[in-house]
């Protein structure tokens, strides 16, 4: 961890190990080493210098790097270091991927027709939950003693076989908290919704998880269902799905995309805080202290949307 995780240390200080992002470069560093010494300016005057010997997370190759032992180098939080070496680790599981596919093509290995190539991949918390809403896949239980959810998500199938099948396995995210009146509005909130369809309905007895904020995510619903469904929930325990024995409609079942309009379809009037607006799109603002100032951001909405932002 970063003892510094926010401000600028004079390069001199850097130690081993440190993470750093120096300038014109786009990457976290880390320090492998620092070697401080002493230069001469142009009109001869000693100057005290470092050699920072660095690499970029996810490389392997050193680079070195003259600085002024007094120049501020911005330390790395420990956010960015995360986020940079989940970008570096995403970039090397892709290239071993066409690495696989290259070795397919140049050796053709003689692959059993059933039940085709799997691969497991364990994701960090929380990330099987949003990305099997992303992908319409089903959540199902983990293996074992396990509390772990697992997705699974076929490239194709065919009567050659079951094709490349990746079995995305973490532990769940955790069931949305209801806010209370004086935190994040719901609405601002990305997470898992959960959609479900009422009694004598096309898909009546199934549910489909969609991510986002929850306009977003009522937006995507009614782009593929119209309004040919019943509610939205911010748990799979609020939509009722293991009491009344609901069943996932993964997204490959769902209804083609129909073209958006975007135009005012309604709302609700009410006192501070009780007015609403609703896009014909399904978006929708909330919790305003009067219709007038709903109507600003649905307009900024549709204007956004009709030119195409």
């Amino acid at each position: 961890m970063n003892e510094n995780p926010t401000n600028e240390t004079p390069a001199g200080e850097l130690q081993r190990r440190d993470h750093v992002l120096l300038t014109n470069r786009p990457h976290v560093y880390r320090v492998e080493q620092a070697h401080r010494y002493t230069d001469h300016d142009k009109d001869g005057d000693a100057v005290e210098k470092v050699l920072l010997v660095v690499t970029r997370i996810g490389d392997t190759v050193p680079q070195g790097e003259r600085l002024w032992a007094n120049e501020p180098v911005r330390v790395a939080t420990d956010d960015e270091v995360a986020e940079a070496s989940a970008v570096a680790l995403r970039a090397e599981v892709v290239a071993g991927l066409k690495k696989l596919a290259g070795l397919i093509e140049e050796h053709k290995p003689q692959l059993k027709v059933w039940p085709g190539l799997g691969m497991n991949v364990q994701l960090a918390d929380g990330e099987v939950s949003r990305l099997a809403a992303a992908l319409g896949l089903e959540l199902l239980d983990g293996y074992g003693a396990s509390k772990s959810k697992r997705a699974t998500w076929q490239s194709t199938q065919s009567d050659l076989g079951e094709g490349l099948s990746v079995y995305f396995e973490g532990m769940p995210a955790p069931e949305p908290v209801e806010a209370q009146a004086d935190e994040l509005p719901a609405d601002e909130v990305e997470q898992v919704w959960v959609f479900t369809f009422g009694s004598g309905q096309e898909h009546d007895g199934r549910y489909v998880l969609i991510y986002g904020t929850r306009a977003e995510a009522r937006a995507e619903m009614v782009l593929h269902f119209g309004n040919r469904w019943c509610d939205q929930y911010a748990s799979t325990k609020a939509a009722g799905v293991n009491e009344f024995g609901l069943t996932q409609l993964a997204k490959t079942e769902w209804p083609a995309a129909a073209e958006q309009e975007h135009r005012h379809s309604g709302g609700t009037a009410g006192g501070p805080g009780e007015n609403s607006v609703t896009c014909e799109c399904g978006a929708s603002f909330s919790g305003f202290d009067s219709q007038a100032d709903a109507m600003v951001l649905l307009n900024g909405h549709i204007a956004d949307e009709q030119s195409g932002r």
